[in-house]
């Protein structure tokens, strides 16, 4: 699927159209950030991987990350290797950097491959769980006492 992006108004609460195929939003004043993916081609994994990159290296040293990665409007989800090497390239960035990270995809068998390359194969710096819908992603980001 190469869905666009919405063209999202300017509102601060409103996504932001950061490439053709990803949105990021901010929540919670700045608290989570939100990347919203519509498509699963090359073009927007890069646009994804890169603006994620650039939010890492930006991101205050003493405040951990708290980061969703919302796959459920990118279409039919399929672990390339293409997507499980950008992947492994941003979990490696700012190792130091502490937080959490909530996966979101949809409910589809090529979702549970990749739940397991999540959970299993991707670095341990940060937490990160797989959800189905983003209310609980957004949930367990807020739950300061999630592991």
């Amino acid at each position: 699927m190469t869905e666009q992006a919405p063209n999202e108004g300017a509102n601060a609460n409103s996504p932001e159209k950061i490439g053709q195929f990803v949105t990021r939003e901010w929540i919670d004043n700045k608290r989570i950030v939100h990347f919203r993916l519509y498509s699963i081609t090359r073009d927007a994994i890069d646009e994804w991987i890169n603006s994620s990159r650039e939010t890492f290296l930006q991101w205050p040293a003493h405040e951990p990350i708290l980061i969703v990665h919302d796959f459920t409007e990118s279409g039919a989800l399929s672990l390339t290797p293409y997507i499980r090497k950008r992947a492994t390239e941003l979990a490696n960035v700012r190792p130091e950097l502490m937080g959490r990270a909530a996966i979101v995809f949809p409910r589809t068998i090529g979702a549970q491959a990749a739940k397991i390359f999540v959970l299993i194969s991707l670095q341990k710096h940060r937490v990160r769980r797989v959800f189905f819908t983003v209310d609980e992603a957004l949930g367990w980001l807020r739950n300061s006492d999630a592991e």
